[in-house]
């Protein structure tokens, strides 16, 4: 949320620098929804492509309670 905020305050959205007192509440609100929005749908993309990495360590994790560094990164070379 804060991110959202910051990039519209430094003219980073589709809005352009902006001045809060003047421009509708509305036109800031559809553009820090769109930004919120963007991102939820880049975070869902990359928990769909890393599906298999996160089953394979919480299956590790649920059985051994924890993972030492070494069994992460080739458990993240196996599945890259």
């Amino acid at each position: 949320m804060k991110l959202a905020k910051t990039i519209i305050k430094n003219g980073l959205s589709p809005l352009g620098i902006i001045d809060d007192d003047y421009t509708p509440k509305e036109r800031i609100n559809e553009a820090f929804s769109t930004i919120i929005e963007a991102q939820e749908e880049r975070v869902r993309q990359i928990l769909t492509e890393k599906r298999s990495f996160l089953k394979q360590g919480a299956q590790q994790l649920f059985t051994k309670e924890r993972i030492s560094g070494e069994e992460f990164r080739s458990l993240l070379k196996e599945t890259a």
